[in-house]
């Protein structure tokens, strides 16, 4: 049997936000979804580690066959920079194929087995200014089920109730700074222990 896509998605590896992460924040990141099946409605839903961190619109929803939707993401800020660990954000994207048009998208999901609802996961990533070259798409295929043991981790994004705070520094630039930091206390340790012997 040949492998049937539930939803295309473009980029389908990563998100890339643009611009330094202190205020006002990076520009907003897009992601478009695509159904390219010709007689089959799909619903998709966006779920992240973070959901305080980020405003995605739309978050849930149907495509008709052969539509596209562009879902845009927005970063919001972070209040504590010791806490918040930017190299460990990442979406997960479900989609399922509809069985009953009555239904909402939000009962699609909560009324669906497991086994019907396609996954794939991205992973965010911070630059100052995002790398060029082609975006490589990704598909949710018939076999890409949802893992329920390893997606519980994925939060439900809400809509409204989200405060913003201090944005952090550059991603790019925390993921080595922990380590810069104690390379550097190490040598002011030795350096002041050496001048003490003297």
């Amino acid at each position: 049997m040949s492998k049937k896509s539930k939803l295309v998605i473009d980029p389908g590896k990563e998100i890339h936000f643009e611009g330094s992460v202190q205020p006002p924040g990076p520009k907003p990141a897009s992601l478009d979804l695509r159904n390219p099946n010709s007689d089959k409605r799909i619903a998709f839903k966006l779920r992240t580690l973070d959901p305080s961190r980020y405003v995605v619109t739309p978050r849930i929803g149907i495509l008709e066959p052969g539509s596209e939707v562009t879902v845009n993401i927005r970063f919001k800020a972070v209040q504590n920079m010791n806490s918040y660990q930017p190299d460990r954000q990442r979406f997960l994207v479900q989609a399922m194929i509809v069985q009953d048009d009555k239904l909402t998208p939000e009962q699609c999901f909560q009324t669906a087995q497991p086994r019907t609802i396609g996954t794939s996961k991205l992973k965010c990533l911070f630059f100052e200014k995002c790398p060029t070259g082609d975006r490589h798409t990704e598909a949710i295929n018939d076999e890409d089920h949802d893992e329920t043991a390893s997606n519980k981790s994925f939060t439900s994004i809400k809509s409204h109730g989200l405060k913003p705070g201090d944005i952090c520094d550059c991603c790019g630039k925390m993921e080595n700074m922990g380590l810069i930091m104690a390379i550097g206390a190490v040598i002011i340790f030795i350096w002041i222990r050496g001048k003490i012997r003297l």
